[in-house]
Parts: C-alpha cells; structure tokens; sequence
C-alpha cells in the first residue's frame, strides 16, 4: 500500500516536470534559453526513472542491475549543471564560470559510471527487488555516490543561495514568486543529498537493508516536492504573464464589442473618420476609442451637451437625450451651428468606462428605438 502511494508520488513529480517541459518547448528556439529546457528534460527524464516500473523496465532492458540509477543519476547531473542557466534566466543575469561547472560535471559523471562500466554488478541485493535505486558496499557503490551527491550538493547550494538572495532585492511579484519556488526546490533537494549520504553510509556500515523503508519514504517525498518546484518555478513568470494577457486580450475585445455599435454609427454620420484593418485587440479598442471621441467631439457642433454639464455619464437618461437629439439633427442634414468643445461630455475626457457606457446608452436607448418601426413595419407586410 505504501509502496503504491510513494510510486504514485512519484509519478505525479514526473507528469508535473513534463507538462512545463513540453509547453516550454518553444524555449528551444531560443539560444538563451535553449539550456534551460535541456535542463528541464533531463530533470523530467530523471523522474520519470524515479518510478519503479520505468526503473525496472531500463534494467531489464539493459540487462544489468543499477543501469537505470546511471541514467537518472546522469540526468541529474545534467540539469545540475545547467542550474545556475536556470537560476540566471530568471533573475534575468548571465551565467558565470559555466564552464567550470561543466567540466566538473564530466569529472562527476565519469567517476560515477567508469566503476560501473569496469565492473557491473551482477545481481541486485535481494532488498532492493522492488526499489527504484541501487546500493551496494562495494568501492564502486562508495565512489559513485561520492561524485554524484559531492556534485549535486554543490550546485544546489549555489543555486539555491542566488536565489534566496535574488529573493530579497526582486521587487516584481511574480518574478520573486519564481525564483522564490525554484529557491525552494533546491533548499528541498539539498535534503535529497543529506539522506542518500545517511542511506550509503548505512549501506557502506551493514546496515542498509534496514533503510529501506525510510530511503524509500523520503526519497519519494522530497524528490516529488523539489523538481515538482523547480520546474513550476521556472515557468511561474511566464505562465502569469501569457495568463495576464489573455485576460487583457479579453477585456479588450469585450469593450471593442460594446463600443463598436456606437463608433461604427459615428463613421456613418462623419465618412472621413476611419480605423484601420488588420488591427489587435488592444489595437482595435484603441481605434473605436479615438473614433467615438473625435465623432463625439464633432456631434458638440450640432448640439452642445450643456444639458449634460451638471451631470455624470452614468445618468443613462441625460446621456440618451443628448445624443439622441445630436444624432437626429446630424441625420436630418442640418449644418453645424456651434463651436465644437474638445471634451465634450465630461471633465475628465471619453475613458474606456465613460464610452462603454455611452456605447450601452446608445445601444438600449437610440439603436432598440430606431430599429423599432422597422420591425413594425416588416410585421404588417
């Protein structure tokens, strides 16, 4: 039963990894921020080993036991590497001494699989039949724990140092919501690195068998929990801002729909007022918006709105009556006979709010009223 659960723990980390993975593919296009979704694949191809059917079934296909920790063990590597990548795209730095860092990683890579490959294990102590790892006492067990935990360690620390550091100087909220859960992640994988040295060490002393259990337990909670904040974190910002947007989007194109009717019969009245095509969302309320001023603006030359001079754009009536009156005087052929007044039905000047609300006195009040008789008519035929 426990087992199940820690699997299925498991299995969440790794779908959570691969969801930011495959929609930041995009980030491949970039050569800045190419590395930082190797890295992000790595980390999810590594948690995808931390489940114990996918573990089992490397083993079996590479027909030697602990084949499936080298890869995982490599993927993790790999993404250790490219950690300060992460943490620099982020924080929006460059990143220093990579090279460094890489080459220590082959010097952790080859001491972690040259004692394998030398000299593989040929069975699986009997407690680990059914774990997603391997141990052993030998020499080859001790080295290759040493350079994979000596190496992870060191740059988890160095990541998750910047980070809490970035953490207090960030005055962008969802910038420093970001780096504060890649900041997690990496304070919580340092807690990987503390228990596989308790666990080998246990190993290494006769006792590992009875470790299992907690190895097993921990490992599961920590890793779900650390990559499952590293990756999120990663794509928190962008997330956010891709959300923001739509939403922007939506509200625009909502006010252009409620807009449009009014603007569009502005543009019958005065020809020479015209928006352009092809336009945004944003693009187009901007459009609707200056075209129902200036339309606006010049309707004061038939009628001045001093009716409305005491009043707010939300009396609905006092706005209907004004341009009602402007509209028919405009449409009956009537020259203009007044001067026209730059802000011509508030102090403040046509705001999105104050031209939504004309645009629904103009829909509810003079549109319904003007396509009345025509239905009336069409019904008597």
């Amino acid at each position: 039963m426990l087992r199940d659960v820690l699997d299925n723990l498991q299995l969440t980390g790794a779908i959570v990894v691969w969801v930011v993975t495959v929609t930041r593919v995009a980030m491949i296009r970039k050569p800045s921020s190419r590395v930082l979704w190797f890295a992000l694949f790595a980390l999810a191809v590594g948690q995808t080993l931390q489940v114990e059917p996918v573990y089992r079934a490397v083993d079996n296909a590479a027909g030697t036991p602990g084949a499936a920790a080298l890869v995982k063990h490599a993927a993790a590597l790999f993404a250790a590497a490219n950690t300060a990548s992460i943490v620099a795209t982020l924080v929006g730095a460059k990143p220093r001494n990579q090279q460094r860092a890489r080459l220590a990683m082959a010097v952790a890579l080859m001491l972690s699989v040259v004692p394998w490959l030398i000299r593989p294990p040929a069975a699986v102590p009997p407690s680990l039949l059914q774990r997603a790892e391997y141990y052993d006492s030998t020499a080859r067990g001790l080295v290759h724990w040493m350079a994979f935990l000596s190496y992870l360690g060191w740059t988890l620390w160095i990541a998750s140092r910047i980070c809490w550091r970035f953490r207090r100087i960030e005055s962008n909220r969802d910038s420093r919501i970001g780096v504060t859960m890649v900041g997690a992640g990496t304070t919580i994988g340092l807690g990987y690195v503390a228990e596989k040295t308790l666990t080998e060490v246990a190993w290494a002393s006769g006792h590992g068998p009875a470790f299992v259990l907690f190895d097993q337990t921990a490992e599961a909670i920590i890793l779900a929990a650390s990559v499952s904040l590293i990756a999120v974190g990663t794509a928190y910002q962008a997330a956010t801002t891709r959300i923001a947007q739509r939403i922007g989007h939506h509200r625009d194109h909502a006010a252009w729909q409620r807009i449009r009717p009014l603007a569009l019969r502005l543009q019958v009245e005065f020809p020479d007022i015209q928006t352009p095509v092809g336009l945004s969302s944003s693009e187009r309320l901007v459009a609707a918006l200056a075209t129902t001023h200036e339309g606006l603006r010049r309707l004061t030359a038939y009628l001045p709105p001093s009716s409305l001079a005491e009043a707010a754009l939300t009396r609905r009536d006092c706005a209907a009556h004004w341009l009602h009156e402007a509209l028919s005087i405009k449409a009956a052929g009537n020259p203009p006979q007044h001067a026209m007044t730059a802000l011509p039905l508030s102090d403040s000047g046509l705001t999105r709010e104050s031209a939504i609300d004309l645009a629904l006195v103009y829909r509810d009040s003079i549109e319904a009223r003007e396509r009345r008789p025509a239905r009336q008519l069409e019904s008597r035929r």
